[in-house]
């Protein structure tokens, strides 16, 4: 029943890392007054990287969870929960901005369709690049976050569609274009990242492929017996020793065969 039971937890627990991640993250976007909301924004999501990146990959982006379903780097049910976690985590953030800024939510602007399409490729392309490890691991955060920066600061733009529904920009171009951006991006890094496509290959080792949970681990293999040693050369004295044996055995032979033949003609 544990080893069902297993990969449901695992999935739950990694919704939930998703939930907290995006809370935090919208509410960095929504409570950081410009100039300083890029370099808040990006400093959260390469902490959050380091923080739930083992258990859940900090996609906190449904327009990043798309791209990395498209590549099939990520199931598609696993891609549903979540968007689902992302979207609760960045309205509960909407709800608790006021009290955290002690006034109502100011008005938010999104940058045009062409900034937040081109804007999430900074993301999407560095988070494939970490997902097939081109990125060192102890690098991911900084390569991830920096990627979100430069694509903020670069466009203007949100380039996160469930920090866009939290910001009440829900029928702008900061809704649709990023997901249409993960569209195009996503399968754009299979033709430089060879192994950006394929079998999903969730965070751990470091091949980037982790044993579902409850398998159970395989026995290691016994260690190959070590090679026999070489048989000691002959040297000249040992040769002469064996050659002197040889001959005193023969003419040994030789002396009970003559006792033998007397006693029988006696």
């Amino acid at each position: 029943m544990s080893d069902l039971l297993a990969p449901t937890l695992k999935a739950l627990r990694a919704g939930l890392a998703e939930l907290v991640g995006t809370f935090f993250l919208a509410l960095a976007a929504l409570a950081t007054p410009a100039p300083d909301t890029a370099l808040a924004v990006g400093l959260t999501l390469a902490a959050f990287v380091y923080a739930i990146g083992d258990i859940s990959g900090c996609n906190v982006n449904p327009a990043v969870t798309l791209g990395l379903v498209v590549t099939r780097r990520l199931p598609a049910a696993v891609g549903a929960l979540y968007v689902v976690a992302q979207l609760a985590g960045a309205g509960l953030a909407r709800t608790l901005a006021p009290a955290v800024l002690g006034a109502p939510l100011p008005h938010y602007a999104a940058a045009g369709a062409a900034g937040e399409f081109v804007g999430v490729g900074f993301l999407v392309l560095t988070v494939l690049a970490v997902s097939t490890k081109a990125v060192p691991k102890s690098g991911s955060g900084v390569a991830i976050g920096a990627a979100l920066l430069a694509g903020l600061l670069a466009t203007h733009g949100v380039l996160n569609p469930a920090i866009a529904l939290a910001m009440g920009l829900g029928l702008s171009a900061a809704l649709w274009a990023p997901l249409v951006g993960a569209l195009v991006f996503a399968p754009l890094a299979v033709l430089y990242l060879p192994t950006a496509g394929g079998t999903p290959a969730p965070t751990g080792d470091d091949t980037g492929a982790e044993a579902p949970a409850g398998t159970p681990a395989p026995a290691p293999s016994p260690p190959a017996p070590a090679p026999a040693p070489p048989a000691p050369r002959a040297t000249g004295a040992t040769r002469a020793w064996r050659a002197a044996g040889k001959t005193a055995a023969t003419n040994g032979a030789r002396r009970d065969e003559g006792i033998t033949f007397t006693a029988r003609r006696e």
